[in-house]
């Protein structure tokens, strides 16, 4: 598997759990939020600390597929990953070949 691909899916995997940390606290508040709730971008930039706002239950969806992840506008490595979805606060893309796999493997360790 090719170094770059293999780098860029751990960097957002290291992303996707700190938004599952996030995810666990907001299902665990006592108060209940009916809006959008923060969450950060997963992408590929290791310096990227940008933060985006959906509802749980799209973040949820979006977990469900370990190639998918969450990214701010304009976060999108075309290279490789696939914009599936556009929303106007965030970009959900699907990672591709190596990229792929390596989030696959990743998630399966989890």
């Amino acid at each position: 598997m090719a170094y770059r691909e293999e780098r860029l899916a751990k960097n957002e995997d290291h992303f996707r759990d700190i938004n599952e940390s996030l995810r666990e606290k907001h299902v665990h508040a006592t108060v209940v939020r009916s809006g959008p709730l923060p969450f950060i971008c997963e992408c590929a930039s290791v310096e990227c600390t940008e933060a985006l706002e959906l509802m749980l239950e799209d973040y949820r969806r979006v977990r469900r597929n370990p190639r998918r992840f969450i990214v701010v506008p304009g976060h999108v490595a075309p290279d490789v990953e696939l914009v599936v979805e556009s929303a106007e606060a965030f970009v959900v893309v699907e990672k591709q070949n190596e990229a792929g796999d390596a989030a696959q493997a990743l998630h399966d360790q989890d």
